[in-house]
């Protein structure tokens, strides 16, 4: 009995990607493992090409050279190769050759060396992630070409990714789609533009340990949704009883490191004056006994 052509067709790509793996000609060459790793491949339904790939936490071990058969793959749109070690390999400009990537996740992998300016040919990301990677570095031109060419951007994560010379003005022409942005220990130094405070749909913001960057938070017609603010180690001034008079950030976390009484706390801004005495509490409690589900659906 002859299968029918749909269970045929997804047959033979499961084969033909198993022989990919087991000949680890997929990823990266002197890899340990092959087929035994836990994996997500998912393909387009009518064509047949691979349109996803999430080897996320899978021991993978090895480099990811620029011929590597990964880059023939040109329908991806989303890639997860985050938390694997490619110790000495450095990200390939052929990671811009995938013009229909939405998702790009690259964390935790150990990449080297500069974040090429070809990611800026991915004009269709919503979302980008090259937190840890140590000796990684975006220059300042790449991040102006990368956020010109975004329209659709909505996350991006930095967390640990040398800044060093790029200059916080970079950062006024995000997209209006943004939600999410992670510059965590960045070394950016200089004066964080005012207008991203504005953005529309940006719910959470995590500056910390930026030493020398600083900035103001706005005083009046605050318009984001901003739900989680992190300003900790930079020159922010905080201004927490202007914070509170801010209705629209009565549901706002704000992330606070003392290093000096060595305390971790939070403050949740539930409303006015009252709120910040109910959120003091609350910071106390979560700090001693951890995050009750209830209290985080009523930030959410």
């Amino acid at each position: 009995m002859l299968l029918a052509p749909r269970l045929y067709l997804l047959f033979h790509l499961l084969y033909q990607c198993q022989y990919a793996i087991q000949n680890r000609a997929l990823l990266c060459s002197n890899s340990r493992t092959h087929f035994h790793f836990p994996m997500t491949i998912q393909f387009h339904f009518i064509t047949g090409h691979v349109i996803g790939i999430d080897v996320s936490c899978s021991q993978l071990q090895g480099t990811i050279h620029s011929n590597s058969s990964l880059f023939s793959l040109q329908h991806l749109q989303r890639l997860n190769l985050s938390y694997n070690d490619f110790s000495g390999s450095k990200l390939s400009p052929k990671f811009g050759w995938f013009v229909n990537m939405t998702h790009l996740n690259l964390t935790t992998c150990n990449f080297t060396g500069e974040v090429p300016y070809e990611i800026s040919y991915l004009s269709k990301l919503v979302s980008l992630d090259l937190s840890r990677n140590g000796n990684m570095k975006l220059e300042d031109s790449s991040l102006q070409r990368l956020i010109r060419n975004q329209t659709k951007l909505s996350e991006l994560f930095f967390t640990q990714v040398d800044m060093s010379l790029v200059s916080p003005n970079s950062f006024m022409n995000l997209s209006s789609s943004l939600t999410s942005l992670c510059l965590y220990d960045c070394q950016l130094k200089g004066r964080f533009p005012y207008n991203i405070f504005h953005l529309p749909n940006l719910h959470f913001l995590d500056l910390r340990y930026n030493h020398n960057l600083t900035g103001s938070i706005p005083k009046y017609n605050w318009s984001s949704p901003l739900k989680v603010l992190g300003f900790s180690e930079t020159g922010f001034p905080i201004d927490l009883p202007n914070l509170i008079r801010q209705q629209s950030l009565a549901s706002t976390t704000i992330q606070e490191d003392d290093l000096k009484l060595q305390v971790y706390w939070k403050v949740v801004l539930l409303g006015y004056a009252c709120g910040l005495l109910f959120g003091l509490g609350m910071g106390y409690f979560v700090f001693t006994i951890g995050k009750p589900k209830w209290l985080m659906k009523m930030v959410e």
